[in-house]
């Protein structure tokens, strides 16, 4: 019953659309314009501070530019254009520098009021920088969308998507999935590619998950339509156009198992997730075949393995499920460890199916069960200790909850509740959740009594 630490295979970044450039003779305007695509190349090519610092610098002397209103009408939508993808790019650093922080192996040091504040702000700007490049892409058309650019339009579409995915409110997230569609569909009557049908892909993935966390009847549809568009991305995808077909198929695989683990864990219908896990791992074992050398579709490979076995724990199945979480180690996250010895998305996927690994052998009254969960409390620890942990307050939150079932599991009650309370304290877990947990059942009373 431990809660996913929602640790999954991340799409491939939106790709931006190609920028058009003009030349013309040197001018207040093109002092600027230049100084500031300089200053974008250069921020692209930096990491963290620095490279924020560099795109805002970029960022005011695009304006600089547009405040001359000496510059070509082509060359003036082209300076809008780059101060919206600069802006795009800024509020990208910001959600990234801010998940990137690492303060600790100790679940205080991670999740505090702090580090709260630190990623409402971070959210905050971000979500500002997203609202205005849209505004300055949607100002690059004369009348309506249809007379954008398409690069202005697929550039548009992305950001609108990435606003939704940052902010924490689902029903401020929708009407913004919906927009970026539009865009989407627009460019896409304009020109079709295989980026543009990827992107309109990931977008309605997580379209699909914004309106199941609302208790929505358009998930299934939007899934399905996400599922079709991969497939579509997959038809027109070409090398001699810079496409990945790799990637494209680990993020389709990733999508059909966020998919399959909404039909089964949401509405019930095990049988029909059996079924599409079995094509997730297809499509990810493709991937594989297509790039040995990134860690992407073994991870996700080793996430289809564990959803596997636990429809299998459901059917009462435990010789699968065992034989499912040895394959979700060896076939995912041990070759992603192969691929990268440091991969820490790979130790925590160790530790997950070896938790799950110790929860079927107590289910089948093998005594084996404690030993195994305890290599899973070391495994955890061991990522702990490679300071590389990232993603978003939630997601720390639910792998320390994850920990604190492995700790209380093994019989290490203090130290689980220590990490419980912390994170009731912190709000990213409540009494109600950990009350209905069956792997935290020693601390219910404790908890009774101190409620």
């Amino acid at each position: 019953s431990n809660r996913n630490s929602d640790r999954r295979s991340k799409p491939q970044q939106r790709r931006q659309g190609t920028r058009s450039k003009t030349c013309i003779q040197k001018s207040k305007f093109d002092t600027a314009y230049d100084e500031a695509e300089t200053l974008q190349q250069r921020a692209e090519r930096s990491k963290g501070k620095h490279s924020l610092e560099l795109f805002e610098k970029s960022r005011l002397k695009y304006l600089e530019a547009l405040q001359t209103e000496d510059g070509m009408p082509e060359k003036m939508l082209d300076c809008t254009c780059l101060l919206a993808e600069v802006e795009q790019s800024m509020a990208q650093e910001i959600l990234r520098a801010n998940e990137a922080l690492v303060c600790g192996t100790c679940v205080e040091d991670v999740i505090n009021e702090a580090a709260i504040q630190n990623e409402r702000a971070a959210v905050q700007q971000a979500c500002s920088l997203f609202h205005a490049a849209v505004e300055h892409y949607k100002s690059t058309s004369t009348n309506d969308i249809a007379s954008m650019r398409v690069d202005c339009l697929n550039n548009c579409a992305n950001t609108l998507a990435e606003w939704g995915d940052a902010v924490v409110d689902s029903e401020q997230a929708r009407p913004l999935f919906v927009e970026s569609r539009m865009f989407y569909e627009v460019a896409l009557q304009k020109e079709e590619d295989s980026g543009t049908w990827s992107n309109i892909a990931d977008m309605l993935v997580s379209h699909a998950e914004c309106e199941a966390s609302c208790g929505s009847g358009e998930t299934q549809s939007l899934y399905e339509k996400g599922m079709e568009a991969y497939g579509r991305a997959c038809e027109l995808c070409s090398s001699r156009n810079g496409d990945n077909l790799s990637a494209l198929l680990t993020d389709w695989g990733s999508g059909i198992l966020q998919y399959a683990e909404w039909m089964s864990e949401k509405v019930g219908r095990v049988s029909d997730a059996q079924i599409a896990l079995e094509e997730a791992e297809k499509r990810l074992c493709h991937a594989v075949s297509f790039d040995r050398g990134s860690t992407a579709p073994h991870l996700a490979l080793g996430d289809v393995y564990v959803a596997m076995a636990e429809n299998c724990i459901k059917s009462k199945d435990f010789e699968k499920a065992l034989e499912l979480t040895r394959k979700a180690m060896g076939d995912g996250y041990d070759m992603a460890l192969r691929i990268q010895k440091s991969c820490v998305d790979a130790l925590i996927g160790n530790a997950e199916a070896l938790a799950l690994q110790a929860k079927i052998l107590k289910m089948a009254t093998n005594a084996e069960w404690h030993s195994v969960l305890d290599m899973a409390v070391s495994m955890y620890q061991k990522a702990l200790e490679s300071g590389s942990i990232s993603g978003t307050i939630r997601e720390k939150s639910n792998l320390f909850y994850n920990i604190a079932c492995c700790l209380v599991g093994v019989g290490r009650i203090q130290e689980g509740l220590h990490v419980i309370q912390v994170l009731l304290q912190a709000a990213t877990t409540t009494v109600e959740d950990v009350m209905r947990d069956e792997d935290l059942l020693p601390l219910h009373s404790m908890l009774q009594t101190k409620a």
